[in-house]
Formats: structure tokens, sequence, C-alpha cells
């Protein structure tokens, strides 16, 4: 019974992960679909203009909330400001230490 268990709690840990990863795969090709929405109601000179922008969204956006979020879950309640800010900066700076936080 307890190797059942086991069994069950991984294929549950497994199926949370395919189910986040597909939400967020179908996240990235609603913005590729927002872009081209508007790309098509813009001329066709600016569709370029249209195009980078929402790729710089995207990349400036998810860096981001990946600064966030990893604050969020390696801090404590009273010090998520100074984490992210500290981890923020010390990234910004090069420093490698600070930056490391990502693969704790």
């Amino acid at each position: 019974m307890e190797r059942y268990d086991a069994v069950l709690t991984s294929l549950m840990g497994n199926l949370d992960d395919l189910f986040l990863t597909l939400m967020g795969s179908i996240i990235l090709l609603m913005q590729a679909g927002f872009a081209f929405l508007e790309a098509g109601s813009v001329r066709a000179k600016n569709t370029t203009n249209i195009l980078i922008k929402n790729f710089a969204d995207l990349c400036f956006g998810k860096v981001l909330l990946l600064f966030l979020y990893t604050s969020l879950v390696y801090a404590s309640n009273l010090q998520i400001h100074t984490y992210f800010c500290r981890s923020l900066v010390g990234a910004l700076e090069g420093n490698v230490e600070s930056a490391l936080f990502l693969v704790k």
C-alpha cells in the first residue's frame, strides 16, 4: 500500500508540472496572437514597431516576474521587499552571488 501511495504522489507531482507547462505554453501563444491582432490593426509601416514592442514586453515582463516570484518564494514575509531589491540590484551589477538565487 505504501508503494502505491508513493507512486500516486509522484504521478500527481508530474501531472502538476505538465499542467503548468501546458498553461504557460498557451499563455505564450496568446501573447503571439495579441501581437498579430495589434499588427493587423495598424498600418503596414508600423507593423515591425508593434511586433518589437510586444516582444520586448514579453521579455522584460518575464524577467521581472521571475525576480518577483522567486523573491516571494524564498523570502520570509518581512523580507520580501529587501530580498527582491537586493537580488535585482545584484544581478544588474553583475554580482554572481546575488544572481545565483535563481538556482536555489
